[in-house]
């Protein structure tokens, strides 16, 4: 294997954290403090340091290692990628003069973690693989000292006045004198705010800085020498995932800024309204902002309600209450509208526009180990699902530029509730297709239910999907024992049942899942449900775990082959990790490789998706003591906590992995299939593509998104289709 692996080490001004790779790159305060390369089969990295100051100049000569690999077309890698490419482009090549570096040749040893299902992070992933060198932490705090300005705090200021200004005794006579004089300009924002960027360049530090720069490489290459590269055809979904983040999407800058200017207006007068709600009797506020929140707890502790926390369930969860006061009921509603992700989403989105008004860099390929896209930055995965029509967005979007009351969000009083609601469920519309154009958005339908159907081969969900047959009303009918037809709480709970009960969810996850509205389990009637299940006539009480039970066993006697498929799941798996070998497990292949290291499961298209260090235990069963049960382990990155931990399988479990891969890989091909035919795409949410065009029309588009691949033949796929200039549902 021919490759170089590289990484840099920057400073700019502009916080990456908050700021577009590419805005950070070609900031004018951006350098570039040291650059390391190693061949993949070379023991050691080469670290370089500008030849004179602390940052690399037009003087200082391109890496021989990156200029030969460029020279001989051999792949260079990064860990990360898009932020490393940029700075080669917009600060190494356009402004120091380096040779530039084609697009093909990148490679990114962050999605080598991806696609293996290991930690992202590098030094997660040299731990999980227990790789012979390890991350520099000592030199990661180093690196953070350098990379950002330092603070003008006294001492500083008084040698830069000095420095300035030789005559300063006979201005300040004394050194006590100028500090006081310091201390004053200290307090004035836009003194400090003149003041020239102070930079942290001791040679101690920025040597340090180098070989935490040398070690990171060091790190990457023997990732790459243990994972090998992407096989050809995951190289080729990068690579296209690459190019629709460099695409980017047009965003309403100019709504997005009036927007913004109006929040800050509207927190105000938020906070302004929580602090006259919170005031004693002595006339002060317990709470001056929404944002306070353990003040707030406090407060409503105060006032006989006591929560928690103030998530979003948790304020919700306490509104639903009739035993609280008007006054808690204002505090908060102001804090779960102003507390809303979309109006921080309204800054992220800010921060990552760059000089033409696209945003870019939004999807990260193969986050979820299944193979999914996620988000990142302004995370469009996670806008509101609630949102305007077409015409409700553009008058949302009139009348904030015109700070008009139109959309009846600019009130004054409580209606402070109103505006952030509006600004939540106008989040997707600021996402816009350029002049001449327009977006092009279709979703998949169920897309979960139809592959799982297909894959554990129950012809009686099949059927209805091939007929067109609403199959959440088929099975609410089933569970009623009357025909539901249309929309209501009967055919919402008949859609939370077959959308959850397909992963082996119990009914006691049932149940939390549809006890509330619009579900409505407690609705379901006794007398039609104890006629249709004989075997509970005899119960005394029915409960709401009574209903659970009826409608979770109703799933698996109706739709009995996906049990069957989650129990083929668990023993196959089982079986190949215990024999090492590769074995069918119905569109599945299941293996095992033949250190035991991997475990895999080859997909109808191909692709592999891939759980590290597969183990198998002795546990008693959960429902029988008696009973000691063989459990499939294996390491994986949890969901929720980004925790590199064992975590036990189980039938659903599989089933769940393997229905996510296969709609990854109808979404992905679907997303090229556009591409190809002059589509081109720009964003992905869930299971839904986002293209921008010029040319074509709707029907077309939906009719390529609804091609089924040779490899999912009989796979009944349908798409919900629209086109609109602003992106929404």
């Amino acid at each position: 294997m021919q490759a170089l692996t590289i990484d840099t080490e920057t400073r700019s001004a502009v916080s990456i954290k908050r700021s577009s790779y590419r805005r950070y790159a070609s900031h004018r305060t951006t350098n570039l403090l040291s650059i390391a390369c190693q061949w993949v089969n070379e023991p050691h990295a080469k670290v370089y340091r500008p030849a004179q100051g602390a940052v690399f100049t037009p003087q200082d000569m391109m890496p021989s290692e990156l200029r030969t690999a460029v020279e001989n077309g051999i792949p260079i890698y990064a860990h990360n990628k898009p932020f490393d490419a940029r700075i080669l482009y917009y600060h190494c090549h356009k402004r120091l003069g380096w040779t530039e570096i084609p697009e093909e040749l990148w490679r990114c040893s962050m999605a080598l973690c991806s696609y293996y299902a290991i930690p992202r992070k590098l030094k997660e992933a040299a731990k999980a693989l227990a790789l012979p060198v390890q991350k520099d932490m000592e030199g990661n705090k180093v690196m953070h000292q350098l990379a950002s300005p330092k603070k003008w705090t006294l001492t500083p200021l008084k040698m830069h006045i000095k420095r300035q200004d030789p005559d300063w005794k006979s201005k300040w006579r004394t050194d006590k004198a100028l500090s006081e004089h310091c201390k004053d300009l200290l307090q004035n924002r836009e003194y400090v705010d003149r003041l020239p960027i102070l930079w942290d360049e001791t040679p101690a530090k920025l040597e340090k800085n180098a070989e935490y720069c040398r070690t990171d490489v060091e790190v990457q290459t023997l990732l790459l020498r243990t994972l090998g590269p992407l096989p050809d055809d995951r190289l080729k979904d990068w690579q296209f995932d690459q190019m629709i983040n460099e695409r980017g999407v047009q965003v309403d800058v100019l709504s997005l800024l009036s927007t913004s200017m109006l929040i800050e207006r509207e927190l105000e007068l938020a906070n302004t309204r929580v602090a006259e709600l919170t005031k004693d009797t002595t006339g002060v506020s317990a709470v001056e902002t929404v944002g306070q929140i353990e003040k707030i707890r406090t407060w409503l502790s105060m006032m006989g309600v006591d929560t928690l926390g103030l998530t979003k369930d948790d304020v919700a969860s306490v509104l639903h209450r009739d035993d609280i006061s008007e006054r808690v009921r204002e505090v908060l509603s102001l804090r779960a509208s102003a507390g809303k992700a979309s109006i921080k989403k309204v800054a992220a989105l800010l921060d990552n526009v760059d000089e033409d008004y696209r945003a870019r860099d939004a999807l990260v390929w193969h986050k979820a180990s299944t193979g999914r896209w996620a988000g990142r930055a302004w995370q469009p995965h996670n806008f509101p699902r609630d949102c305007y029509k077409p015409k409700e967005a553009e008058e949302f979007h009139r009348a904030i530029r015109e700070e008009a009351d139109a959309v009846g969000c600019l009130t004054a009083g409580a209606n402070r509730v109103e505006f952030f609601d509006a600004v939540s469920m106008a989040m997707r519309s600021y996402l816009t297709a350029k002049s001449g154009h327009r977006l092009l958005v279709s979703d998949f339908a169920s897309i979960e239910a139809r592959v799982l159907a297909w894959l554990a081969g129950c012809q009686t969900l099949l059927d209805r999907f091939y007929a067109n047959e609403c199959v959440y009303s088929f099975f609410a009918s089933r569970i009623y024992g009357r025909e539901i037809t249309g929309k209501g709480p009967e055919r919402q709970l008949g859609k939370v049942a077959v959308l959850g009960l397909g992963y082996q969810m119990g009914e006691e996850k049932f149940i939390q899942t549809a006890s509330n509205p619009p579900y409505s389990i407690a609705g379901l009637d006794q007398k039609q449900t104890i006629k249709k299940w004989n075997r509970y006539r005899k119960q005394e009480e029915w409960t709401e775990q009574t209903m659970g039970k009826i409608v979770v066993d109703l799933f698996r006697s109706t739709f009995k082959e996906i049990p069957q498929f989650w129990s083929a799941l668990q023993e196959t798996s089982i079986q190949a990790v215990s024999e090492r070998k590769t074995l069918p497990c119905g569109r599945l292949q299941i293996g095992c490789t033949p250190d035991g290291q991997w475990m895999f499961v080859v997909l109808p298209s191909g692709r592999a998706i891939w759980y590290r260090e597969p183990r198998l235990t002795q546990k008693p069963n959960r429902w029988n003591s008696k009973r000691v049960d063989t459990v499939l382990s294996y390491m994986t990155v949890d969901s929720k906590t980004s925790q590199w931990v064992r975590k036990d399988s189980y039938g659903g479990l599989a089933a769940e992995n393997a229905t996510q891969a296969v709609a990854a890989d109808l979404l992905k091909e679907a997303m090229q299939r556009v591409e190809a035919n002059g589509y081109p795409a720009i964003l992905s949410v869930h299971d839904e593509v986002i293209a921008e065009s010029n040319r074509g029309s709707k029907d077309e588009f939906h009719s390529l998104m609804k091609v089924v691949p040779d490899w999912a033949t009989g796979c009944p796929v349908e798409a919900e289709t629209h086109e609109a200039d602003r992106y929404g549902k």
